[in-house]
């Protein structure tokens, strides 16, 4: 699902005021664990199914646990969205 359009990275204004209801569906969080390195890629539906959406990206934060090393607490996060390719139009 992640691999089949172009991301770019997405700064919506300062960390701490960042809101799953500013995100479009377009977007996806990404998480890496600092002790293992995993990555994790949440969808914005994902996120909207969790948890209410005046919830604060930085308070998601403490919530977060790794799958594979089971590390709980802070990790570092990023915001992407995908901007699909652009398709010249065809003139008969």
């Amino acid at each position: 699902m992640f691999s089949s359009m172009p991301w770019q990275p997405l700064i919506l204004g300062l960390k701490f005021q960042i809101r799953i209801a500013d995100l479009e569906a377009t977007d996806f969080m990404e998480r890496r664990c600092p002790q293992c390195g995993t990555v994790t890629r949440l969808a914005t539906w994902h996120l909207h199914a969790l948890f209410p959406a005046h919830i604060r990206l930085v308070d998601l934060e403490a919530k977060m646990t790794c799958r594979k090393c089971g590390r709980a607490g802070p990790q570092p996060w990023s915001l992407w969205r995908a901007h699909p390719p652009v398709r010249p139009v065809e003139r008969r």
